[in-house]
């Protein structure tokens, strides 16, 4: 259940959650009723019967109700789901992409996981992992992997939470959510599948790190427009993905936005998500055919709205054979610098990932809570070799932290509803080690909320912060 940065080949080999994105589940609109689960149990008096004359009212004996037990807890323990993935290093160099390392997924864990118990545990009880291991080069059926790990976390074992860094999906997403099973996903600024509808469709999910797309989509075109990049003539063009979050997504939001920042594309592509490596030819294919298009109709600023990087890794390697250089605008969700150093150029980026975006040595001051989770780790910092081996640490404190925010917020390890209610309570309390700025609320569980804008600079070949900012995602 993790991305790369530059997620060339989707969901295949760089997920382990790696389930459909591209068929969203039913689900209702609204986080259910709250229902707590260690409070102190209530006593209830029964009502006293009529008397009459001098006789002494009759009393009943108290009723005690107690509370309903709270899956994955036993007594001074607390059962917690991880998801992890190994061969990682194996995976990105049979893909031949650069720059990108990791820290074992294990090492991780085992780390935050005694931090929290040596100081206490999670609400006053010790965390006892319950891990399901994702081998990034044998295990490469999406289907297989969403069976295994909803199996792991809802049939062979029983947890409080599941804590996982890496997209989801709609099967994992709803399997879990119809097992009463909350979870803690800490995707990062730079990659998400799911809209708004997604969440709303399953209340237990938390990613205090992503942004849905309909706010990345608002917040992509307001960056865009406050640098400059719609300037007067532009023929602009616009590379999406094609599924049923992006569409809608596009529908919902980019277009309005679109529309009130007086812009209609010349030409949109619609490039269909990569779900197996089987997909990897056909993408190449449809963004070539796109070049074509773009070529055609004279388009001289071109606006990428997808996620993980495959899009404009595999457009502008076919736009360099055919003599296309327009203008690019980008979000984080294409990957920031390390995009940069995978297709040798640039352009204007929408930019709400504090890792990564630029250079290591223009990066933005270190947050304390990154700093935090940084030590923890590895206070030498000789682990972290590349902008994702922090960014996946960053993640994995990220995904713990907020459940730790959350269950302390709610007062113990309550049921899963008062659980998440608690999140959406946290406003802008809790702050994500991974992201510029986080802050939720009713409906809200996805928690980024500021951007900035950098610019490809040819001279350093990096991408750059411009003057101004941070401005806010509504």
């Amino acid at each position: 259940m993790r991305r790369s940065l530059l997620a060339v080949a989707g969901c295949v080999l760089l997920v382990a959650a790696c389930s459909s994105t591209e068929e969203s589940s039913d689900g209702t609109d609204a986080a259910p009723t709250p229902t707590t689960a260690e409070a102190a149990a209530p006593t209830t008096e029964a009502e006293a019967p009529a008397t009459t004359g001098d006789a002494p009212a009759a009393t009943e004996a108290p009723v005690t109700t107690e509370a309903a037990p709270v899956a994955g807890v036993d007594g001074d323990t607390v059962n917690v789901g991880f998801v992890i993935s190994v061969n990682q290093d194996a995976a990105q160099a049979a893909l031949g992409t650069t720059g990108i390392t990791f820290v074992p997924h294990q090492q991780l864990v085992d780390t935050l996981v005694a931090d929290i118990n040596d100081a206490g545990g999670l609400g006053g009880k010790q965390i006892v992992p319950v891990f399901h291991e994702t081998d990034q080069v044998v295990d490469t059926d999406p289907q297989a992997i969403t069976r295994e790990i909803c199996a792991t976390m809802t049939e062979d074992n029983e947890v409080y939470a599941v804590v996982a860094i890496g997209d989801p999906g709609t099967e994992v997403l709803a399997c879990l959510n119809d097992a009463g099973v909350p979870l803690f996903a800490s995707t990062g600024a730079n990659f998400t599948f799911a809209d708004q509808a997604v969440y709303d469709a399953n209340p237990l999910y938390v990613n205090p790190s992503s942004i849905n797309l309909d706010r990345a989509a608002t917040a992509l075109v307001s960056g865009l427009d406050q640098a400059g990049f719609f300037e007067d003539g532009a023929v602009v063009g616009l590379i999406r993905l094609a599924s049923p979050e992006f569409d809608a997504a596009t529908t919902n939001s980019l277009e309005p936005a679109l529309a009130a920042a007086g812009v209609e594309p010349a030409v949109t592509a619609a490039l269909a998500t990569i779900k197996t490596n089987d997909d990897i030819g056909r993408f190449s294919s449809e963004a070539q055919a796109a070049v074509l298009e773009m070529k055609e109709a004279g388009v001289t600023h071109l606006v990428f709205f997808e996620s993980g990087g495959a899009a404009p890794f595999f457009f502008l390697s076919a736009a360099k054979d055919q003599g296309l250089a327009p203008k690019l605008g980008f979000s984080s969700l294409s990957g920031g610098q390390t995009l940069v150093q995978n297709i040798q150029t640039g352009g204007t980026n929408v930019a709400w990932s504090p890792v990564g975006e630029v250079p290591e040595s223009s990066q933005l001051p270190e947050s304390a809570e990154a700093t935090e989770c940084l030590d923890l780790i590895d206070s030498t910092r000789a682990v972290f070799t590349s902008a994702n081996a922090v960014s996946e640490t960053l993640r994995f404190c990220d995904a713990v932290w907020v459940l730790r925010a959350a269950v302390e917020a709610a007062g113990g390890t309550v049921a899963a509803a008062d659980l998440v209610a608690a999140v959406e309570g946290l406003g802008d309390s809790y702050q994500s080690p991974a992201g510029l700025a986080t802050s939720f609320g009713p409906g809200r569980r996805d928690g980024v909320s500021e951007y900035y804008l950098t610019e490809y600079d040819p001279s350093c070949s990096c991408n750059v912060y411009l003057a101004g900012g941070p401005y806010p995602i509504d």
